[in-house]
């Protein structure tokens, strides 16, 4: 799914990983990359690392489009992206944001 118009919604309606990225050449390789683990109901329990997308899709003609890539088909090794940055926090800030907004 691409989307064209900043910011971007995405309403979360279902369990499972949900990975984000800015669709602005080079981003990806700046860490600029989201991934979401939308928790069921039912769930009980600490949280674990959210692993790192394998394809990179082709960039935006525009960049500023935002692309949902498909979960990896390997499970994450337990000390996957321990560490994560400033860049990233705030970007999970806003999709939480406009999840509470939609």
């Amino acid at each position: 799914m691409k989307y064209k118009d900043s910011p971007a919604k995405f309403k979360l309606v279902e369990s499972g990983a949900f990975y984000f990225i800015n669709g602005a050449e080079g981003s990806c390789d700046k860490g600029q990359r989201l991934a979401v683990k939308v928790l069921s109901h039912k769930h009980a329990g600490g949280s674990c690392a959210a692993p790192t997308p394998s394809a990179t899709p082709s960039s935006s003609p525009n960049g500023s489009s935002s692309n949902i890539v498909p979960p990896p088909a390997k499970a994450p090794k337990p000390n996957a992206a321990r560490s994560i940055n400033v860049g990233v926090s705030s970007m999970v800030m806003i999709a939480l944001v406009a999840v509470a907004m939609a």
